[in-house]
């Protein structure tokens, strides 16, 4: 199953001109997600506490995520510039 998504959603990225340099927006969740469970036994608070707690840096981070997939020249101008 995680095969075929994963191929599914490669497709689909390509085809909508997205740049595979920056990796799959889908690599970012599960991390995320292990560090709210963790966070929310350490902090002894409920997993809706803690979601509210985390989300001002989930705001930021998401729309970056935004800024760079869809403006990919911001990421590969460093690159350009080291290897011509």
């Amino acid at each position: 199953m995680s095969i075929t998504i994963s191929q599914m959603i490669n497709h689909l990225s390509r085809q909508a001109a997205y740049q595979p340099a920056f990796g799959h927006p889908r690599l970012l969740t599960p991390p995320v997600g292990l560090v709210l469970f963790v966070l929310q036994k350490v902090a002894k608070l409920s997993f809706e506490a803690t979601v509210r707690a985390v989300m001002p840096w989930m705001i930021p981070l998401l729309a970056t995520l935004v800024l760079i997939t869809y403006v990919p020249s911001l990421v590969l101008w460093l690159p350009g510039l080291l290897y011509k």
